[in-house]
């Protein structure tokens, strides 16, 4: 600064860089002026103090993890660098998925790099089969589907939106909402409310099954064995022929 007036100010702008590892809280900043005085040239100084807070927000990443027996486990991570307290852990509503249940669990404080488990009793709605795909029917247009599912498919039907709450270091209550690809697992039996799927061995089996006892197939089998004995008939009477002809010879 080349010139300051009497009461007159200036904002002065630094970057400070904290060690990625520094621990959240108050750290002190040393300042140091120096300064000359229009009426004295000799350089005068001034040391002080300024407080800088480290900390503030983090990040999180959500991960589906399993499913199995009506419930669905999710992997939930730290993954920025300050501490997250008071980590609650919400399934909002939403028209692809519904908790038959709590639809929050507390799981408590997650240091950075840290990483927990939470499950939720989680079924897809009605109107979606489990590939994500809308089930189509007589009765079923789009006007059926409950609102904001009508002409989503695929990856976007499987998207559960998740709600994470935490307390910051600064003490601020924040939120964020992440969303997870998931796949729930479908049952090789026909029950309520899940999918029965059939392997392609097993379909094959059952076509081969139902030609092995269908008309055509006793019909074709006779032929084959009339076939077989004319031929066996045919070559005995051949060799008969040879060998009488070979004795009066």
């Amino acid at each position: 600064m080349k010139y300051l007036d009497v009461g007159k100010s200036i904002d002065l702008s630094y970057t400070v860089i904290a060690d990625v590892n520094a621990k959240p809280g108050l750290y002190l900043l040393n300042l140091n002026l120096k300064y000359e005085s229009t009426s004295n040239t000799t350089a005068n100084s001034v040391t002080t103090r300024a407080g800088v807070f480290i900390g503030g927000e983090t990040d999180f990443d959500v991960a589906f993890s399993e499913s199995s027996a009506g419930t669905t486990s999710l992997s939930v991570a730290n993954t920025g660098n300050n501490p997250a307290q008071s980590v609650s852990v919400s399934i909002p509503a939403q028209a692809n998925f519904r908790v038959s249940g709590s639809n929050s669990a507390i799981i408590g404080n997650l240091d950075k790099g840290d990483y927990t488990l939470v499950s939720f009793p989680i079924t897809q709605s009605a109107a979606m089969n489990f590939t994500g795909q809308q089930r189509t029917g007589r009765n079923q247009t789009a006007a059926s589907f409950p609102q904001g599912l009508a002409g989503r498919t695929g990856a976007d039907a499987n998207s559960l939106q998740v709600l994470i709450e935490y307390t910051d270091t600064t003490g601020t209550r924040r939120n964020l909402t992440k969303s997870v690809q998931i796949q729930f697992r479908t049952a090789t039996t026909g029950t309520t409310g899940t999918t029965s799927t059939t392997s392609s061995f097993a379909r094959q089996g059952s076509r081969s099954s139902g030609f092995i006892g269908s008309t055509f197939f006793w019909i074709l089998l006779i032929i084959i064995v009339a076939a077989g004995v004319f031929v066996l008939g045919t070559k005995s009477r051949r060799e008969k022929l040879l060998k009488l002809a070979h004795r009066r010879k």
